[in-house]
């Protein structure tokens, strides 16, 4: 049990964060790892700071690369990773000490492709914020039937975001982060799992996921944002080709959900290239919609009229209250 665990941390202009999130990986108690801290062309100082952090630790190592993106970071992490196993850190998040411990050791004993711990949200004061936290995490050793049936209940995101768990490496040998998107873990989550036996979870909450205004996530709605829709759609086809009902209906239902959302926070001109974009996805799942007895007509009806006449749906869509 003594391993090489890879640290993965972008850092993209988090000049007031990175170091706390730095020293809370080199404080674990789990102490084979390498930190690779990849700064993503920050402008405002933090790959001097990361540069300064190498000097205090000879396990961290810092790759200055061209802005990218978040995916990009990661992945250009990845390329450069040694270790048995990858855990992914956000540089404006931190994590308890004994997170790499934890989650290596449950991994280790159930013989595990990945493990999985709870997160507490925090605010910039470091106070917890309790209407975002993990909940739903039972410890245990799942499958991926079993975490794929979780993925799209209300709690699911726990085991779709990309940072609160350990990670055979060779997971990723044919596998990369979607670069230029957010909601960016969304879109690889089912081809990991897919390739996992068992999934050992961890109540526990020793991420620690910072809630600040200028993040990637918290920014005023943009056709971006939609990104999840297409992740979500994706995955239906995913189920549906693995002939997983359950699953397809509950992703569509998420997928169905978000583009409300959108249709609520933008007006149709601005986001009618996009739309379009889904239309066409929408419109390849579209009789397997039709035909379900899981679906109501007034379901059936709506998202038939999405796929004929994006407009159309948009009005009626405006006069729904979610």
């Amino acid at each position: 049990m003594n391993e090489l665990i890879s640290v993965i941390v972008p850092v993209y202009n988090v000049a007031d964060y990175v170091e706390k999130c730095v020293k809370s990986i080199i404080k674990q108690t789990y102490n084979r790892i390498e930190i690779i801290l990849v700064d993503d062309g920050s402008t405002d100082g933090s790959g001097e700071i990361c540069d300064r952090l190498v000097q205090s630790d000879d396990r961290i190592h810092v790759l200055h690369k061209m802005n990218g993106g978040l995916s990009d970071a990661r992945n250009a992490g990845i390329e450069q990773a040694k270790g048995d196993y990858y855990v992914f850190i956000d540089s404006d998040d931190y994590v308890d000490g004994h997170m790499i411990e934890a989650l290596y050791h449950a991994l280790y004993v159930n013989r595990a492709d990945i493990s999985v711990c709870g997160f507490q949200a925090v605010d910039e004061g470091g106070n917890f914020l309790s209407e975002m936290t993990s909940s739903g995490l039972k410890t245990g050793c799942y499958t991926k039937k079993y975490v794929f049936e979780e993925s799209y209940k209300s709690y699911g995101w726990n085991y779709i975001v990309a940072w609160n768990k350990l990670y055979k490496s060779n997971l990723f040998r044919q596998i990369r982060f979607a670069k230029g998107k957010i909601h960016e873990d969304e879109f690889i989550f089912h081809h990991i799992i897919e390739q996992c036996d068992r999934i050992a979870v961890i109540e526990d909450k020793y991420y620690c996921y910072l809630q600040r205004q200028k993040s990637i996530t918290a920014e005023s709605y943009s056709a971006q944002r939609m990104d999840v829709i297409e992740a979500n759609l994706i995955r239906c086809r995913f189920f549906l080709a693995n002939k997983m009902e359950d699953c397809f209906k509950g992703t569509e239902v998420l997928a169905y959900y978000f583009l409300n959302v959108a249709i609520h926070n933008l007006e149709y001109e601005i986001i009618e290239e996009r739309l379009t974009q889904l239309q066409k996805m929408y419109r390849q799942i579209i009789w397997n919609i039709v035909f379900s007895r899981q679906y109501g007509p007034q379901g059936k009806i709506k998202r038939g009229l999405f796929c004929i006449n994006k407009k159309a749906f948009a009005v009626i869509c405006k006069k729904e209250k979610i």
